[in-house]
């Protein structure tokens, strides 16, 4: 827990008996949190060749799964999850759909949002699905309290009506959240709408062509004639349309903004300023290691400050309290301040002569410059410049 933040000096006079950990000219700071990830296909990386479209992809990634199965899932989860922790990442939300990754997030010592995946087009499996999740949540009992659950109906277009009434009813009056992944492609809008679109090919590749198709006047409006964008976590949110993101600032929802994965895939870039403009909480992910080279949240953050045209402090914001909040954990993590939890990292930076050292934290940090990194004030990765001293 973070009891007081203030100048060495006025800290020891407050606290004469506390343990002191110098870290010398070492920068303290929040730790990074990766909104959006799949750390179950983390084995896929790189396995699935190079596509003209998301579609293209999507169909490539079904494929490779069904031919690889599990095979080096988990010592791939450890691997990715590994260099996450190594770049500064100290929380994740995860995309599950067999919960395969949580063996290796309990034992890493990261914090967690383990969003547990829904698909479903066919109404006849609507409740069988709900009774699949209620058994996959209560095989999540017993996780560390960094570690907790939440749920991820797949999409718009990939879960039915019936379900999506089912799922609203079932998390009314509980904690569990919800992330969607919405509007990710120009197909996806023009699909929900009832135009032809490049999704035809898919919807008839997975067979769900056989089943009425969710209609509206776009994927979030969709969503909320479900009832269930109230706090979501929209993730992507390529192609919201003005009254889209109205629609998302009202309803106190916010957007996993992933560039490098929606650069790789050709959907376009997210209007990320307007979004911001309209008082839209903007998070940062990597997303999955299929759509993505590594899961350094650094990377992610160089890119999309480039691409968007943000200050650097707004970018450090989006991977950090901005990401606690997207999660709903911005009351325990993503800023160093009394009364929250101590999640943090320490950079190395060099010497820091501006008032703001943003720009130069952006500019320079790469994985190896984090030195340490702690989770509720565990230490769950140490750099070996640190071993042997500091206290640590």
């Amino acid at each position: 827990m973070v009891v007081a933040v203030g100048k060495k000096t006025t800290l020891l006079r407050r606290y004469p008996y506390a343990d002191v950990i110098d870290l010398g000219k070492l920068l303290v700071m929040p730790g990074l949190v990766n909104t959006h990830a799949h750390l179950e296909l983390s084995h896929l990386n790189g396995k699935l060749g190079e596509h003209t479209g998301f579609f293209e992809w999507i169909t490539a990634l079904i494929e490779a799964r069904r031919l690889t199965g599990d095979t080096g899932l988990s010592k791939a989860a450890h691997g990715a999850i590994n260099q996450a922790v190594r770049a500064g990442t100290t929380c994740v939300g995860d995309i599950s759909s067999t919960e395969k990754a949580v063996p290796a997030l309990r034992k890493s010592g990261i914090r967690a949002v383990v969003y547990l995946e829904v698909i479903g087009l066919d109404p006849a499996t609507s409740q069988a699905s709900i009774g699949r999740l209620k058994e996959r949540l209560t095989g999540l009992d017993g996780l560390p309290d960094r570690l907790t659950a939440g749920i991820s109906p797949h999409s718009p277009y990939s879960v039915s009506s019936s379900l999506y009434d089912m799922l609203r009813d079932y998390i009314s009056g509980t904690s569990l959240s919800l992330a969607i992944h919405l509007s990710e492609s120009i197909d996806e809008q023009e699909h929900i709408k009832g135009n032809k679109s490049g999704m035809d090919r898919y919807m008839a590749y997975t067979g769900w062509d056989m089943h009425a198709p969710n209609r509206a006047g776009s994927p979030l409006e969709f969503l909320k004639k479900m009832g269930v964008h109230e706090g979501l976590l929209a993730v992507h949110a390529v192609h919201v349309t003005k009254r889209d993101m109205d629609l998302l600032a009202n309803s106190g929802a916010s957007v996993a903004h992933c560039p490098r994965s929606n650069h790789m895939l050709g959907v376009g870039r997210a209007p990320v300023t307007e979004l911001m403009e309209r008082g839209v909480n903007v998070a940062l992910g990597t997303d999955s290691l299929t759509s993505n080279m590594d899961m350094d949240m650094w990377e992610e953050m160089r890119f999309a400050y480039l691409v968007n045209g943000l200050k650097a402090e707004q970018v450090i914001r989006m991977a950090t309290i901005n990401g606690a909040r997207a999660l709903h954990l911005d009351s325990v993590t993503g800023s160093l301040e009394p009364g929250k939890e101590a999640d943090l990292i320490a950079v190395r930076t060099g010497s820091v002569t501006a008032d703001n050292p943003c720009p130069q934290l952006l500019y320079g940090t790469r994985m190896g410059d984090v030195m340490l990194s702690m989770v509720q004030g565990k230490t769950i990765y140490k750099s070996e410049e640190l071993k042997g001293g500091h206290g640590l």
